[in-house]
C-alpha cells in the first residue's frame, strides 16, 4: 500500500518486477512459462471480468477452470444435513 503514496518506492518496485521478468525470459523455457501461466490465471480472469457474468456464473466458470467437480454440491437454498468430521 505504502508504494501507491510514495512514487519512488513504486518506481523501485516496477523496476524489480521488470528484472524479475527478465530473469525468467531469460531462462530457457521461461518465456513459454509466462506464456502459459497467463494463458491458464490471468487470460480466463480477465474473460470473466469482461463478460460481467453473475457471481454465482463466475464462481462455476472458475470452478470449471480449474477443474473442481461440482457435481456434487447442494443448490443453494438446500440444507446441508452431511455429518460434519471432527478434527
Amino acid at each position: 500500500m505504502e508504494e501507491m503514496m510514495n512514487p519512488n518506492l513504486m518506481n523501485e518496485v516496477m523496476k524489480n518486477q521488470d528484472r524479475a521478468l527478465s530473469n525468467i525470459e531469460s531462462i530457457p523455457g521461461g518465456m513459454n512459462y509466462l506464456k502459459q501461466m497467463y494463458t491458464s490465471m490471468q487470460e480466463p480472469l480477465s474473460h470473466l471480468l469482461d463478460s460481467n457474468p453473475s457471481t454465482e456464473e463466475a464462481n462455476r466458470q472458475f470452478a470449471q477452470r480449474l477443474g473442481v467437480d461440482l457435481s456434487n454440491s447442494l443448490p443453494a437454498n438446500t440444507p446441508n444435513d452431511e455429518t460434519l468430521p471432527n478434527s
